[in-house]
């Protein structure tokens, strides 16, 4: 079986090259399509949230850099005489402090990124716990309201 890395890293190629087909190749065809029409908020934030107990925030990075290469690449492709301030100035905003975030004309949401996620990791149980004895449910009751709050916290700040 591989590790873990080696399944996120294909995930992430995987995904990515999803993405670019999305973005590259089907907007050859239909030039007065915008890209974030096809890549619904839902598809990006579900792959970040899948993914959040396992990637690092570099991997989290890198997809955000090779979501603004394609769309940087798509928008150059479509206005090709155009020159690139004037491209970043019709299809790129500064929301939030961030430069350089993709928005559609007429939306105010931009295209989602992956790298603000808040990354959570698994908290190894220890060894010697029985649920069954009472002398560790402090331990358990702890660490299942620890669980819990986590949860409420998460839901707020991604809502």
């Amino acid at each position: 079986m591989p590790c873990m890395k080696q399944v996120v890293k294909s995930a992430c190629r995987y995904f990515i090259r999803a993405v670019m087909h999305l973005i590259l190749r089907q907007q050859r065809l239909r030039l007065s399509s915008h890209p974030s029409a096809h890549l619904h908020p839902k598809l990006l934030r579900g792959w970040a949230n899948y993914y959040k107990h396992v990637v690092s925030r570099k991997v989290f990075g890198d997809l955000d850099h090779a979501f603004w290469q394609m769309t940087w690449k798509w928008a150059r492709r479509r206005l090709p005489n155009k020159y690139k301030g004037w491209v970043k100035g019709k299809y790129y905003r500064r929301i939030k402090g961030r430069d350089w975030r993709f928005v559609e004309k007429g939306n105010t949401e931009p295209l989602i990124l992956s790298g603000p996620t808040r990354l959570i990791r698994h908290t190894k149980i220890r060894a010697q716990v029985n649920p069954y004895d009472p002398a560790w449910a402090d331990y358990l009751k702890a660490r299942w309201k620890r669980r819990q709050l986590s949860g409420v916290a998460t839901r707020l700040i991604n809502a």
